[in-house]
């Protein structure tokens, strides 16, 4: 009891702090605690006593003073707890009670217009309102009684009810009749049906209320209780409706008040009271449908309503109900003594539990406080304080805590068993929980501390052997299970004591046992043979798991070098016997150095001798070994012993051929292949590649690939392909007819035939002779393969041998079906008896949902009536890695841009076409294969690549073949993005174990994908009509823009493969755009501009990392953005922006409003654009400031940004932002202080070849001036930078480089178009002016210098007129004539007498030469931009002669040049001041009236508004056209002009300004 009471008080206490603690609280939190508080109100009011702080706390909670409002609950809960207060047993809670109830009726709206009044009120009586005396019970005692009304009944009773024309008496017996029937349960929905309730509600309203008439007042008062019976009646029974109207104050105020009207009605009061409990307790209420008998054996039935004990204790209830939680809910029940948690398991585990509960779940603090010393016992109770061995139990259990001790035990034990035992422990550990935790916590520990002086010292005793075998056999199973997740440092780590000199690990492997063992016991030589065989595991083991990228980026250059591989090298026993080898341990010998050897740049470092000294030697072993278990023992292919030393030892051979092509220098390194064995007499005339021959025709796949794949790396080189086909001469058909058999065989493993296509692949990657045999062509050079013709015995040669094998044996027929079942998943499912299939149509197509793996380039040949998984089959990493490592190799080898295969020499075989079909029996074994080779994606890659050599060698034969073939359309339906997306989703989905073979998949279909497209981009470069098959299909189109979305960053060498894969995409779709040019571009923008956010996106991605810099990805990126850009502003160009209806545009993309089509990613609308634009810009800085080497770069780049620049109005903006201006004008102004450098070189080698200085100084004034293009922000901004006197500066070195005058010709046309203020700028400039000063300023306070750059541009133009430039001649007069809007370049023009040079001209000379055209035309521009201004026409009449001139050159000029002329003479003619001196001319209305006669169209208009502009207000004018011959011509023209106007909409506005002159002469 005392610990209920202790319970008691803290929830008190803990109640009443929650309660007080709104000033702790923010308003959300304390509303939240209000709300979980007002379910349980009924509960806590309770125990209101007003004595106690929690009593008034809870009674505060319901304050009714309308003035306190914090703190408080709502309006109807203060309603309902104040009448819960009406209900308590004590009658002071009571008297409270009632003052709440009349305070609150006091603050009811319009409560002075309803009754009672409170004047009539007595509050004495009203504390024992609801007092029932004898409280009915609710618990009905045998059956429900029989109904005795029916629901008509009830409808008859309700319509008179509710009649208003019936009597008073009858309707009050109606509604005492109404709650009578009200108490059968079963017609209470036909009574909801007519809306009884809200009819119930409305009179008992209506009931209190003043404002109703007195008779019908005094009719509802007498039915009030009989409307509360109903109301009660229908609560008791329907939940829903007692839900509804608990929570409605109006409710609780007319039921109060009708109760009040009747208090002294001893049924009103128990029927009000009654109703109120089921509204005021509805929360804690609930229902059952028990049935017990009471103390007379009666049946007790409950009527639903059930109350918690201790609301029926607590509150005088008018009712008696059954009783629910007698006790708490939350009250534990204490278990008895015999309760199975008191002993037993269950107790330890309790004891366990409630301890580390005691200590916050703090492991390590409980096992301390058990088993550490502590002077201060801990509270706890005494049934769950536990034992020692609790303690110990836990603390070998809880894995922290004992990793940490076995890690203690080990740097302070005492024996070599002591130590063992720890590191089985660990073990165990790794394997009992899981490897991911257990090494997750292990790394986090300092184990490298506790373990490194075991592995620092040579064991030399029996016990450290055993030790330092237990202690490898831990490190190897860590590596084999974490795998790849292994941490970096901890890989470092046992990288840098593997290859320590002062380690025990080299001087261990370096270890002859031979002189040793003999002396050692039995025990010793099984200790010593442990320890060497997991050191060679784990060795294997570790190199087999250590990460590339990380051999590439760590401290350590590499994890394997020369002196590791000599060692493993030095325990392989050299015997010519198989009998004499341990096999066991040579096969573990081999797998070990399998793993080195798979390893780059592992005969890299050896002390002891160099690269090519340790390959010979390692080259020399393994050839023994090979030869010493087959080569000469005919039965030996059909045995199995040896199997697993001639997997490994070809896998090493093969490894060490990539590892000598890639490290030696010389290209010579495949004759040292070639291996004799001197002692055997049979000998003689022995092929030096005797031991190459059996293994490809071995049984084991993974040999066959490997030994095929050894032939195709010594191809790789020229020396190799000679020694390859002199060594095969006893084989029929040499090495060509292997390679091809081995290739076409559909029943052959599809790795081995990958590898064959490699061979072939090399054979063909140099050129080579074709025709006869030269019988004068050293064996030295190259010839290719020899066709012999039986029958005229005559010898084909090179490439036309090679046509005839390819027609010969079926090649491109078998290629187009190879590739058409190309099976692109990682799961095959076998179908039915594979062996008896002809096709590989037997494979069913996988869904989008991948489930099983592959582990690469390894395929074996499918089994019947199982599903296959690929990884299952037995390849080891060291194969997978080697096939990689191959493919590598030969990928080296290749160039994407159609070249083939690296070749540096020649040399010959003998072919004849019968040896093809003789060798078909070497890649058969005992067993012929019954089943047809699965098509994996690697052995397409390799074809592909044989492919592309072909279509080099002889590309009309090649393409020919693959048009007529079908394999073109095949490539094409190769290209596909929708599996990328899907192996991505894959691999993240994947399990560890199986996440490296799906990225080993993943990686050979991207290798495909690479190749797939290098070979279309080579067949379209080839064949115009290829290309044009591509751009018709825009599917594969769109493919290729989605490829570039694919990436994978997790893995890196995943990644490297993906960004291979956008490298040639943007390269094919530039190849395209480069040879098609705008047929391409219209081909090609639908998909682009659908997907232009993938193709920005990636391009972004590109720039923004720092490693794809100056990389082939980097250039290819954006010379497709330059390319594609360009084509748009070429076709723009070409159709006069004139857009058809069918015309995509990159622009629209570019330049479309942000969010404009509600799509949050940036690069669907103009956010995109000034990203791509502030990354080029970004890309521009930094590679602008490079030495001028990388002009290759530089260019790229500024294509990009010029295109970018010259379709996008986004983009100057961005750029603008992003300060490209800036960045432009900084470099063109340190490129001219490099010229001054650099002046006297420069001025030596111009006239011999071009200074690279001003080939960049071009390039940057080109992106410049498509920078400063039609953008008026950008040319004020360029003003105010001081572009003009930057220009200025370098005027002088211009005239030593023309291309670099047109540029800045060109640039100044661009700047000052449209732009007065940067025209104005031009005649404030100074050769020693400083750039980026504010040019209006220095206007403002500046006048012309006499070396302004008008005045270089008036020196050039007098200069140029007599030389002969035509280019930079109307460069520079198209620019003076932009200057002549310009008011300060009018007046340096006219000052320096320029335009006196007009008068030099003679436009009636008969034979001019094209300058001299041109330089009248040109002239004639200027006067005509002049004449636009009255000073310009003001100087125009100045000029001597200038107006005969122009009225000759109307008469006389070319049709261009009458035009201008006329023009300028119509301008003239608007000058009021200057008429009459234009009168005086006697040619001139002549001119007109000539030109309304027999000039063209424009002419004609011209003319016409010429003669109105000169009759205007003027009387001279009018006094000489009023001539009857002027008037008569006038009319004439008129009616010409009258009668085509209909048809030609310039001659009725001709015929109306004639029309208009003629009002004028009548005037």
């Amino acid at each position: 009891m005392n610990d209920v009471e202790e319970i008691s008080k803290m929830a008190s206490k803990i109640l009443l702090y929650l309660l007080q603690s709104q000033l702790l609280m923010t308003s959300n939190r304390w509303q939240q605690v209000l709300d979980a508080t007002v379910p349980v109100m009924s509960i806590l009011q309770c125990w209101c006593d007003l004595d106690s702080p929690l009593a008034k706390c809870i009674l505060g909670m319901m304050e009714t003073d309308p003035l306190i409002q914090t703190g408080t609950v709502s309006l109807v809960e203060r309603i309902r707890g104040s009448l819960r207060l009406l209900f308590h047993r004590d009658e002071r809670i009571r008297s409270d009670g009632v003052n709440r109830v009349l305070s609150l009726l006091s603050q009811e709206d319009d409560c002075i217009r309803k009754l009672p009044k409170f004047a009539d009120i007595d509050i004495q009586s009203m504390m024992d309102l609801f007092m029932i005396k004898t409280p009915r019970s609710l618990l009905i005692t045998g059956d429900k009684p029989a109904a005795i009304f029916q629901e008509l009944d009830l409808k008859k009773i309700y319509d008179i009810f509710i009649s208003d024309s019936i009597e008073v008496s009858v309707k009050k017996s109606a509604a005492e009749q109404l709650a009578q029937i009200m108490q059968d349960s079963s017609l209470h929905k036909a009574f909801h049906r007519i809306a009884g309730v809200s009819k119930l509600l409305d009179m008992l309203s209506r009931g209190v209320n003043i404002g109703q008439e007195s008779k019908q007042w005094n009719l509802l008062a007498g039915m009030l209780p009989f409307i509360i019976k109903m109301l009660r009646c229908l609560v008791e029974s329907d939940v829903e409706l007692r839900h509804q109207l608990a929570i409605e104050s109006k409710v609780y105020y007319a039921v109060l008040r009708g109760c009040l009207l009747h208090r002294t009605d001893d049924f009103c009061r128990r029927e009000a009271s009654e109703l109120f409990c089921f509204l005021l307790f509805e929360e804690l209420s609930s229902f059952c449908d028990q049935r017990d008998l009471d103390e007379d054996g009666h049946q007790q039935v409950s009527s639903g309503l059930s109350l918690p004990s201790l609301i029926v204790e607590r509150y005088a209830l008018p009712f008696k109900v059954v009783k629910h939680h007698q006790n708490s809910p939350w009250r534990v029940k204490i278990p008895s003594e015999s309760d199975p948690l008191r002993q037993g398991l269950l107790l330890e585990m309790m004891r366990v539990s409630w301890a580390v509960s005691w200590h916050s779940n703090d492991f390590e603090a409980t096992i301390k406080s058990v088993l550490g010393p502590h002077d201060k016992k801990e509270p706890a109770l005494c049934e769950l304080e536990m034992t020692y061995l609790d303690g110990v139990v836990l603390s070998t259990s809880y894995l922290p805590s004992a990793l940490q001790q076995c890690l203690f035990d080990i740097e302070n034990a005492t024996s070599h068993v002591a130590v063992s035992q720890c590191i089985l422990r660990i073990s165990s550990y790794f394997v009992i929980n899981g490897m991911s935790d257990a090494a997750r916590l292990f790394h986090s520990m300092k184990w490298r501390e506790a373990i490194s002086k075991f592995l620092l010292v040579v064991p030399c005793s029996t016990e450290d052997e055993l030790l330092l075998h237990d202690i490898l056999q831990m490190l190897q199973l860590m590596i084999r299970c974490h795998g790849s997740a292994m941490p970096e440092e901890v890989m470092n780590w046992l990288a840098e004591m593997l290859l320590n000199p002062k380690a025990g690990f080299q001087s261990l492997l370096a270890r002859n046992n031979a002189a040793s063992d003999a002396e050692l016991p039995e025990s010793a030589l099984l200790a010593r043979s442990q320890l060497n065989r997991a050191l060679l595991k784990f060795v294997a083991e570790f190199i087999g798991h250590y990460p590339y990228y990380l051999s590439k980026t760590n401290s350590i250059s590499r994890c394997v070098h020369g002196d590791l591989a000599k060692f493993i090298l030095g325990k392989i026993n050299r015997a010519d016997s198989a009998q004499s080898y341990n096999l066991s341990f040579l096969k573990l010998t081999l797998s070990c150095l399998m793993q080195i050897t798979a390893r780059p740049g592992w005969t890299v470092g050896c002390s002891s001798s160099d690269c090519l000294l340790l390959s010979l030697q390692t080259l020399q072993s393994l050839l023994e070994v090979v030869s010493a278990f087959h080569v000469g023992r005919g039965g030996m292919s059909m045995s199995y012993m040896g199997r697993g030393i001639t997997r490994c030892t070809a896998l090493c051979l093969r490894h060490l051929a990539h590892e000598m092509a890639k490290q030696l220098q010389s290209q010579d390194w495949p004759r040292n292949w070639l291996f004799t064995r001197h002692a055997m007499v049979n000998s003689v005339g022995e092929s030096g590649l005797h031991w190459l021959f059996p293994l490809w025709s071995y049984r084991d796949s993974e040999v066959r690939a490997a030994g095929v794949g050894i032939a195709a790396a010594l191809a790789s080189t020229e020396s190799g392909r000679i020694t390859l086909t002199t060594q095969c001469h006893s084989i029929p058909g040499g090495i060509w007819a292997v390679a091809f058999s081995i290739l076409l065989d559909s029943r052959e493993c599809s790795m081995v035939r990958q590898q064959a296509a490699l061979l072939l692949v090399n054979l063909t990657s140099q050129s080579m002779p074709c025709g006869t045999v030269l019988p004068t062509t050293p064996d030295t050079v190259w010839q290719g393969p020899i066709v012999i013709n039986e029958e005229t015995q005559t010898s084909e040669i090179g490439l036309s041998a090679l046509l005839i094998l390819l027609h010969h044996t079926e090649y491109y027929e078998k290629v187009c079906a190879l590739l058409n079942n190309v099976y692109r998943y990682p799961m095959i499912h076998a179908a039915g008896n594979v062996g008896k299939a002809a096709d590989s149509s037997l494979l069913t197509t996988l869904d989008s949902q991948l489930t099983l793996t592959t582990s690469g380039s390894a395929t074996p040949a499918v089994s019947t009536g199982l599903l296959v998984d690929i990884g299952s089959f037995s390849q080891s990493a060291a194969s997978i890695l080697a096939t990689n490592a191959v493919h590598d190799s030969v990928n080296s080898f290749t160039s994407v841009n159609g070249r083939q295969h690296l070749a540096t020499r020649e040399g010959a075989t003998n072919v004849s076409t019968s040896g093809v079909d003789s060798i078909s029996n070497l890649s058969s074994t005992s067993e012929v294969l019954e089943s047809l080779s699965v098509v994996t994606p690697g052995l397409a890659s390799s074809v592909c690549l044989m492919l592309s050599n072909l279509v080099v060698l002889e590309p009309k034969d090649a393409l020919r073949c693959i048009v007529q073939q079908g394999i073109f359309k095949s490539l094409l339906r190769m290209v596909s993005a929708d599996l990328l997306g899907a192996y991505c989703l894959s691999i993240l989905e994947a399990k560890r174990h199986h996440k490296r073979q799906w990225i080993l998949a993943f990686q050979e279909l991207l290798n495909l994908l690479c190749d797939v497209i290098n070979l279309i981009k080579i067949c379209t470069s080839h064949e115009v009509e290829l290309s044009r098959n591509l751009l018709d299909d825009g599917s594969v189109l769109q493919q290729l823009v989605l490829m570039l979305g694919v990436a994978f960053p997790v893995d890196p060498d995943l990644n490297l493969c993906c960004q291979n894969l956008w490298e040639t995409v943007f390269s094919l779709l530039s190849s395209l755009l480069w040879k098609r040019s705008d047929e391409a571009f219209l081909a090609m923008c639908p998909a682009v501009v659908k997907h232009w956010k993938v193709i920005a996106g990636q391009v972004v991605n590109i720039l923004q990392e720092k490693q794809f810099q100056d990389s082939d990805l980097w250039q290819r990126s954006l010379t497709f953005i330059a390319l594609i850009l360009t084509e748009e502003a070429k076709l723009k160009m070409k159709l006069h922006n004139q857009r058809p209806d069918d015309v995509y545009y990159v622009s629209d993309r570019l330049d479309c409003p942000e969010n404009k089509d509600g799509d949050d990613d940036m690069f669907s609308c103009g956010t995109g654009t000034t990203v791509l634009c502030q990354v080029l810009v970004k890309a521009f800085d930094v590679v602008i400031l490079k030495p001028l080497e990388f002009f290759t770069s530089k260019a790229i780049v500024v294509n990009a940004l010029k295109s970018l620049l010259a379709v996008s109005s986004n983009a100057k903006v961005a750029a603008l932002e992003a300060g490209l201006l800036e960045i432009l004008l900084e470099h063109i102004g340190r490129l001219q202080m490099k010229i001054s450098a650099e002046m006297l070189d420069i001025i030596k080698t111009s006239k011999k070849k071009r200074n690279p200085i001003f080939s960049e100084m071009i390039m940057i004034l080109e992106l410049l001036r498509n920078f400063l293009f039609d953008n008026e922000d950008i040319k004020l901004s360029a003003c105010k930078s001081g572009l003009s006197n930057l220009i200025h500066s370098i005027w002088i070195w211009c005239k030593l480089d023309l291309s670099l005058m047109s540029c800045v010709l060109a640039l100044l046309c661009s700047y000052v178009a449209y732009c007065p203020s940067a025209s104005s700028s031009l005649a404030f400039t100074s050769a020693s002016a400083v750039a980026f000063v504010n040019q209006s300023k220095v206007q403002a306070k500046a006048v012309h210098s006499s070396n302004s750059l008008v005045h270089c541009l008036i020196k050039l133009m007098q200069k140029e007129a007599s030389a002969g430039n035509q280019t930079i001649l109307k460069q520079s007069f198209t620019l003076t004539a932009t200057l002549t809007l310009s008011q300060e370049c009018r007046g340096i023009l006219w000052k320096s007498n320029f335009l006196q040079d007009f008068s030099l001209l003679s436009p009636q000379k008969s034979k001019k030469t094209k300058t001299n055209v041109l330089l009248e035309s040109l002239w004639l521009n200027l006067l005509l931009n002049l004449s636009f201004s009255s000073d310009g026409q003001n100087m125009i009449y100045k000029i001597e002669d200038g107006v005969p001139l122009l009225v000759e050159f109307a008469f006389d000029g070319l049709e261009n040049q009458q035009k201008s002329a006329l023009l300028i003479i119509r301008n003239l003619c608007f000058n009021s001041a200057n008429k009459p001196k234009l009168l005086t001319n006697e040619r001139l209305v002549p001119l007109f009236l000539r030109c309304l006669e027999l000039g063209s169209s424009d002419l004609k208009t011209v003319a016409c508004s010429a003669i109105y502009a000169l009759l205007y207000n003027n009387q001279k004018a009018k006094g000489i056209l009023k001539n009857a011959h002027v008037l008569l011509k006038l009319q004439e023209a008129n009616n010409h002009f009258h009668y085509i106007g209909s048809e030609q909409p310039w001659a009725e506005n001709c015929s109306q300004v004639l029309k208009d002159i003629f009002i004028l002469l009548k005037v």
